[in-house]
């Protein structure tokens, strides 16, 4: 029996046949009657195309119109019998999906009906509708919610390394209460890219006690959006909760779940959590949530109700040994997209530069950025192949730190011996080579002491700064002045890493200032404004008046220049 969507297209159909002056039914008058409605993927597909109703109509009067033929009775041809059978029979597998999708998807199964034929006349690729066509599967009712997006659809991506992690997902959402997984880890580890994993294999049939379930992520801003007035996004809330209750085999996914706090909130109205939170204690829906876990502190912890609702799963930033295997299954992916050739062994090197000159993120996030933008210079370049020059030069455009380290280090030696020609070039020479090392160390870059007249010594620092850092200036921290200036000095080091910074009256600083200094140098790191800067790519210099360190200074300078007059020299 016939539902009464099929009545209606057939009656459609029947119409555009009439019209037309056929006597039959056939797969053309089924397509037409489709794109009339302007509903479902193949007719939204083609529209983004810039192929629409009247046009195919037009064009389908032209080729099989019959005007002067009696039209009285209409038989249904045996192609639009098997059509609208095949399309009944979608709908009882498949009733989370639209009958207009369905239609479309059996429509497109049949690429030699007269209805693809009439398509293809439009430079139509058939197949890529029909990929887009599965893609708008899901559920019809969620689908229809503009905040909401289906990712069991999704491009699948190469994944790896995260197998115990995405095991303890499916348990949780298999869970009788608090069936609700939070994801938390640092900014970068993947915690997206898990979720979007989970509904990748559970499309493709790979998790079996998960079978059928579809998750939807949940995009805040547009569910905030045009919620001018008092109860306007109440009622949006509320329709997107009905909406998961009415189908238990949606999974919702709120990434950046601290950001549902305070949401939608206006003066005597609720925000996303509030409402959350008792159909997550219910087990009326089921949730997977992501965050970092500054913010998980900072919120989630703070509303205990809420805190409650999620079973933690802690996602660490994997090591550059499981980075690596990240990227090798992406190579293909990335090599594809830019049309270039990556080596294997230069997977190696991405890992090793992205560690060593982007401190603050967090692998893999950090690589991929490397490996993408390496195989976009090679492609803007017109080079077939990402060699070691790619990568170089995006490490150095990703960190301002220049990498060519030996160029450097020679133009600085001939602008110092031109203008301070008394100076030992051997042995700064070596103080400089060392500066450039590819050490990967996780301290500092250098520490430095200069004593002599302040002048010369910051003539010195000037022109090292110039041409080994490329900064118009070094950076100088008055220990003095040490509380009043650290603010400014620590978002300075931030913002441009690779530096020197200066450091005078070291010796007539307080003891307390004096200890903390210097206990942040071994670190190798700042602590201030509720972050931390690194010292990694930093060249740290204490100007002493006098030629003696004390004991605690002398431990950590590395090398010590004393200026006399102008003829400098270097002691150990």
């Amino acid at each position: 029996m016939m539902s009464l969507k099929q009545k209606a297209m057939l009656e459609r159909a029947k119409m555009e046949a009439q019209r037309m002056g056929n006597d039959y039914v056939g797969s053309e008058h089924l397509l037409l009657a489709l794109l009339h409605q302007n509903e479902g993927c193949l007719a939204k597909g083609l529209a983004a195309q810039g192929i629409y109703y009247f046009q195919v109509r037009s064009d389908a009067e032209i080729l099989f119109g019959m005007k002067e033929q009696s039209t009285q009775q209409l038989q249904i041809t045996a192609i639009a019998d098997t059509l609208l059978a095949q399309c009944e029979q979608l709908q009882q597998e498949r009733p989370q999906q639209s009958f207009e999708d369905c239609m479309g998807e059996v429509l497109l199964s049949h690429p030699s009906s007269v209805a693809m034929e009439l398509l293809r006349r439009y430079d139509v690729c058939l197949e890529e509708l029909h990929v887009a066509g599965k893609k708008r599967g899901g559920i019809a009712a969620l689908n229809a919610l503009e905040a909401l997006h289906c990712l069991n659809f999704a491009t699948r991506q190469g994944f790896v390394e995260r197998e115990e992690q995405l095991e303890l997902l499916v348990e949780i959402l298999l869970r009788r209460e608090k069936a609700n997984p939070l994801l938390v880890g640092e900014a970068g580890v993947g915690k997206s890219a898990l979720v979007e994993a989970l509904a990748q294999r559970i499309e493709a049939g790979e998790i079996a006690a998960l079978k059928d379930h579809y998750i939807y992520a949940l995009d805040i801003n547009t569910l905030v959006a045009g919620t001018r007035y008092r109860g306007d996004f109440e009622e949006k809330l509320k329709k997107l909760i009905a909406a998961f209750r009415s189908h238990p085999n949606a999974i919702l996914f709120i990434d950046e779940l601290h950001q549902v706090i305070g949401a939608g909130r206006s003066e005597g109205s609720i925000d996303v959590a509030s409402v959350l939170k008792p159909c997550l204690a219910r087990r009326q829906l089921r949730c997977i949530g992501a965050t970092t876990l500054a913010e998980y502190e900072r919120h989630i912890e703070k509303d205990p109700a809420l805190q409650r609702r999620f079973q933690c799963v802690r996602l660490m930033e994997p090591d550059p040994q499981q980075t690596r295997r990240i990227l090798m299954a992406r190579c293909e992916e990335y090599a594809g997209f830019h049309q270039v050739e990556i080596a294997g062994e230069l997977i190696p090197t991405m890992i090793a530069c992205a560690d060593y000159y982007l401190p603050f993120g967090h692998f893999p996030d950090k690589a991929l950025d490397v490996l993408d933008l390496s195989c976009a210079y090679a492609r803007a370049h017109a080079q077939d192949k990402v060699d070691e020059t790619c990568v170089r030069e995006v490490i150095a455009s990703l960190s301002q730190i220049p990498v060519d380290v030996e160029q450097r280090t020679r133009q600085t030696l001939e602008v110092l011996t031109q203008r301070c020609p008394d100076l030992p070039l051997r042995q700064l020479t070596k103080a400089l080579q060392e500066l450039g090392e590819h050490r990967r160390q996780k301290t500092l870059l250098g520490c430095w002491a200069l004593s002599g007249e302040p002048r010369q010594c910051r003539h010195m620092l000037q022109l090292l700064a110039e041409e080994f850092f490329h900064q118009e200036d070094c950076l100088t921290l008055d220990m003095n002045v040490y509380p009043f200036l650290c603010g400014e000095v620590l978002q300075r080091l931030y913002r441009q890493p690779y530096t020197i910074l200066c450091i005078e009256h070291f010796d007539d600083a307080l003891e307390e200032l004096r200890s903390l200094l210097l206990r942040a140098i071994r670190k190798g790191a700042f602590w201030g404004e509720g972050r931390q800067v690194s010292l990694r790519h930093t060249l740290v210099v204490f100007l002493q008046d006098s030629e003696d360190l004390c004991g605690e200074l002398s431990a950590l300078v590395g090398s010590h220049f004393q200026l006399e007059g102008s003829a400098p020299c270097l002691l150990s």
